[in-house]
């Protein structure tokens, strides 16, 4: 989500105040705080989101580089997302995939960013989201509640770090993990095989 904003502020010439960038903070920690404890009683719902942001952001690399009426382009990454959050939510199985896929992206391309180059970082985490993302097919319930624990876990205390200036990255990489676990008995204890 925070990515999102960034791409958005710097398409759009929009100047990142103080008081946009806690906001955002503060509403990608909030919503990845409820991702993490109950990511697969509404994964549904967050299939749907998934899929939005995966057709949004793909729309949004596509064009980086065309030129264009910023309104325009933004109807473009709008349109694009509401198809895939459609084609996800409609194609259950296919959902699971994206849904997986998204949370295992955020989650391994922050961890390899310092050990890897730019461009193959990117392309390991995608490859890792994918094999997740299959793998969840055969094993839905864990995988599902592990990757929603995770990504929401270490998501929400790098949003909250953001929000409050806190840049040890090992710190908030220690601290989302054992919120992550927390997430993840939650999920476990307090939901059943749908």
């Amino acid at each position: 989500m925070e990515e999102i904003y960034n791409n958005l502020t710097n398409e759009f010439n929009i100047a990142k105040s103080d008081i946009g960038l806690k906001g955002t903070s503060a509403l990608t920690g909030l919503f990845n705080l409820f991702l993490c404890f109950f990511g697969y009683r509404y994964h549904r719902f967050l299939i749907a989101v998934a899929g939005f942001i995966v057709g949004a952001e793909a729309s949004y690399r596509m064009l980086v580089s065309v030129t264009m009426d910023s309104a325009a382009k933004m109807l473009i990454y709008i349109i694009a997302g509401l198809v895939c959050s459609l084609l996800a939510y409609s194609f259950y199985r296919l959902g699971v995939v994206v849904l997986v896929f998204v949370a295992t992206y955020k989650i391994v391309l922050p961890l390899i960013t310092n050990y890897v180059a730019s461009p193959y970082s990117m392309y390991i985490a995608i490859v890792a989201g994918l094999l997740i993302g299959f793998i969840a097919l055969r094993l839905m319930r864990p995988v599902i509640i592990i990757a929603t624990g995770l990504s929401g876990g270490i998501t929400a205390v790098s949003a909250f770090g953001t929000m409050f200036g806190f840049t040890n990255s090992t710190v908030l990489l220690i601290v989302g993990i054992i919120i992550a676990i927390f997430g993840i008995l939650f999920q476990f204890k307090n939901t059943v095989e749908q």
